[in-house]
This record gives C-alpha cells, sequence and structure tokens, in this order.
C-alpha cells in the first residue's frame, strides 16, 4: 500500500469526533518541537507502537484536527501537527515525514508557495491528502499540487450538507467505509481517478493520475455537527 493511502485510511478503529478517548490519552506522547516553532506545532505519537509512520498533519484553522490525530495515534503512527496559517514549511522540512496531509478553515499564509513545495514533495516520491477548505474558491490551495499529474478535484463554490453516494468500494481509501454524512462539500468535479462522490453530484475522493495525491471534499477540522457522520474518520 502507498504512503498515500496510509494517510488517507487515518484510522480503522478510531470512534469519537473531536475529542481524544481517555484511554488513548494514557498511550500517548504530546512534545514540544522546541524553541521557535509555530503554534500548536506538536508531536503526538503511540508510545507503545514499534513501527510507527512519521505523519505531518498542516492545517489553517484555529483548533487542531483532534479527529484525526486520534486515528493516526491509534494507528500507532507519530503525528506532528503545523500550523501553516502563517508559516509555510519548506521542502526539507517535508522530507522528514513518510506522509503530508493539508486541510484549511482559513487562508494558507502562501497557497501558492504551499502548493508548490508539496507538489516537490511528490516529485521526490512523497504522499499528500489536500482536504476542505483547499478546494473552495477564494480560499483554494494553490501551486502546482492542483494542476497536472497532481490535480484530483476542482475548485468550486460551498454546496451544503450531503450523504455517500457512488464509491468504488474496492479501493483502498473505502476500505471498510459504508456510509458518511457531511456538512461542509463543494460543487467540485474529478480531475484525476474518481473513487467516491456525494449524492449532491459532487466529487468526494478523487487520486491523482500519479497516484501520490488524494483529494478529499471533505473538512476534517475539530467541528462536531449533527450532519457528519458515518465512516467519514476512516477515509
Amino acid at each position: 500500500m502507498s504512503r498515500v493511502f496510509l494517510v488517507v485510511s487515518m484510522a480503522v478503529a478510531v470512534a469519537s469526533a473531536g475529542l481524544l478517548e481517555p484511554a488513548l490519552q494514557d498511550k500517548m506522547a504530546r512534545v514540544d518541537v522546541g524553541p521557535g516553532s509555530q503554534d500548536h506545532d506538536l508531536t503526538y505519537c503511540n508510545a507503545t507502537a514499534s513501527d510507527r509512520s512519521k505523519i505531518l498533519m498542516c492545517y489553517a484553522d484555529m483548533e487542531t484536527p483532534d479527529s484525526l490525530v486520534a486515528g493516526l495515534v491509534a494507528m500507532g503512527d507519530s503525528v506532528r501537527l503545523l500550523n501553516v496559517m502563517n508559516y509555510t514549511p519548506s521542502l526539507n522540512e517535508l522530507q522528514a515525514y513518510d506522509a503530508v496531509g493539508a486541510m484549511s478553515n482559513y487562508l494558507y499564509a502562501d497557497p501558492t508557495g504551499f502548493g508548490n513545495v508539496l507538489a516537490d514533495y511528490v516529485d521526490a516520491g512523497g504522499g499528500v491528502v489536500i482536504g476542505m477548505f483547499s478546494f473552495v474558491s477564494g480560499w483554494e490551495m494553490g501551486g502546482r499540487i492542483m494542476t497536472g499529474a497532481c490535480a484530483t478535484i476542482s475548485v468550486g463554490h460551498v454546496a451544503g450538507g450531503t450523504q455517500l453516494g457512488w464509491h468504488n468500494s474496492a479501493h483502498p481509501i473505502m476500505s471498510g467505509v459504508t456510509a458518511v454524512g457531511e456538512i461542509y462539500t463543494v460543487n467540485s468535479t474529478f480531475v484525476g481517478e474518481s473513487v467516491a462522490a456525494w449524492q449532491n453530484g459532487s466529487a468526494y475522493v478523487g487520486v491523482s493520475s500519479n497516484q501520490k495525491v488524494v483529494g478529499l471534499n471533505q473538512y476534517p477540522g475539530s467541528h462536531s455537527y449533527p450532519e457528519r457522520s458515518g465512516d467519514w474518520v476512516l477515509v
């Protein structure tokens, strides 16, 4: 299984949306990465794991994406959270990780520069997952990661809540996924390989032609709403 699918699978056994289980907290080490680090620039890891994958989760949001952290830690991975509202990592920083995720609820510090360095990381063999609101017009991710062999789904406008529609159940990304509800989607279309769609007709999961980038038309942030339901953490 490629590194990109490792990240997209996120968590096989996590239930909470936005909160870490108390039992999981006991297993975790939370480590500040040192002087000069950005706000919320922390590493979470499962202290009992012997074979961790190193994941960098870049987020432009006021709160950390705790559900994703919980899921990856439950799988035994080491997860670093990097706030990119006012900071853009270098290629050297990205290359310290097995895979990189990116999501936003605010503008990235440098959407084009960030997208270009993510594409450089992909060119060097890395895998990237991009989530909402990176596909919303006016708030979108820029640069080479959104074009050519890295393109996944198109930029669009907010389309509201919906449920999981057509999906390729044989694809590794959708393994174990039977139902998903989401409040924040955009009216995007597939640019790369189609893996899953929403019932409102929008693209849900798309994979780039180089098979190293996944686009998720879903907000994986900290806020929990009744409309977000089902197996969304697995995706």
